[in-house]
């Protein structure tokens, strides 16, 4: 499988933070067109801001398809053109939070402040950066679902992405819907047996709570948050209990300070390939846009084709093991016997009576 997530909208970093279409339907069909001519097939496109306020999004209970995009007859040509290429479409909606100011009764912490969740920036400056966001009143899980559910019924995608919930679970103290944590995390595990009956959902970063329900998990962390030291490693565990039950990505290859790295962490960790792109083009003399389709086109079709030859007979397998076998070196069994070795040094290293290539990976077995 490829993951490509589609960003249809969002906020342009000027004085009015205008929202400006980035892919309209029209354009996402040329898109997926191009990564398909490049050899890359099973594609699942996760669309991000096809929505009113773009990919920060207003809040289930107004909003509606941005009309920048296109109208209903361009959403429906996109709709049957992803269906005749097998492709899966995943709108992206966020479940259980809105822009600050959009929502009536948010939910309130300890202290009696709203809750609030900060996105992480894009890191493209010349899209801004997404806005403080509420996280919704406990009591309200219900009705936002009943909501998506009705605007997702509405598009011809049979499919959802949800943003948020994969990624947070809060309390909500307010004295009307007093909830903990894990009252919460029960309340939105409840309602994914309900976003099961859409089709099928992708989730990003994916908790515990909401990946049962889930095709595709996106954004799944490869680092822990210390970073590795010489007293502790980061390791693909998570990663180990779902590879052969569900698809993840790592973050987006081609947003990486070091995209090479990036694709040998994604080998390591046995993630498919995931790039994030745009048809707007904001490249300067000085700097490529690195969402800019064209150019990332080229790059996921040397990436796709590395990891599609070493893993597509490892889909359906369990990870075994997965051990640091020299200084810069890591092996990644599979339970059909198979090893994956990733070399992250620049020389070329002998391991296991093969050798595996500088910057590279191999597949014995």
């Amino acid at each position: 499988p490829f993951v490509l997530s589609l960003m249809g909208s969002a906020q342009i970093k000027d004085a009015k933070k205008r929202v400006t279409a980035l892919t309209t339907f029209r354009q996402a069909q040329d898109i997926a067109d191009l990564f398909r001519s490049k050899g890359i097939s099973n594609i699942a496109i996760r669309y991000k801001g096809m929505f009113e306020g773009g990919t920060d999004g207003n809040g289930l209970s107004s909003v509606k398809v941005n009309s920048s995009l296109g109208s209903k007859k361009d959403m429906k040509a996109f709709s049957e053109y992803t269906d005749l290429q097998n492709i899966k479409v995943y709108p992206s909606f966020n479940l259980i939070s809105a822009s600050a100011g959009k929502i009536k009764n948010p939910a309130l912490s300890l202290a009696g402040k709203k809750e609030r969740v900060i996105s992480e920036e894009l890191k493209n400056k010349v899209v801004a950066s997404e806005s403080e966001r509420n996280f919704i009143s406990f009591s309200e899980i219900e009705e936002s679902t009943s909501s998506l559910l009705s605007l997702a019924r509405e598009l011809p995608f049979g499919a959802v992405s949800i943003d948020d919930a994969g990624k947070y679970v809060y309390g909500d103290y307010s004295a009307s819907s007093y909830s903990h944590g894990q009252g919460v995390k029960n309340g939105i595990f409840s309602q994914f047996s309900a976003l099961s009956s859409l089709g099928s959902i992708m989730v990003e970063r994916g908790n515990i709570y909401t990946v049962k329900h889930a095709d595709y998990i996106v954004n799944l962390p490869s680092s822990s948050s210390v970073g590795d030291r010489d007293y502790c490693r980061s390791v693909p565990f998570v990663q180990s209990i779902l590879h052969g039950i569900v698809n993840y990505t790592t973050t987006p290859l081609n947003l990486e300070k070091n995209s090479e790295t990036a694709l040998l962490k994604a080998a390591e960790y046995g993630a498919v390939p995931h790039f994030e792109v745009y048809y707007e083009d904001f490249s300067t003399e000085d700097k490529q846009d690195t969402y800019h389709y064209a150019y990332c086109a080229s790059v996921a079709q040397t990436d796709y084709e590395r990891l599609s030859n070493t893993f597509k007979t490892l889909q359906n397998e369990k990870i075994t093991n997965h051990y640091l076998v020299k200084k810069g070196v890591y092996c990644t069994e599979y339970s059909s016997d198979i090893s994956v070795y990733v070399n992250y040094n620049k020389e070329d290293v002998r391991v296991n009576g093969v050798t595996v290539e500088g910057r590279s990976f191999l597949k014995v077995g």
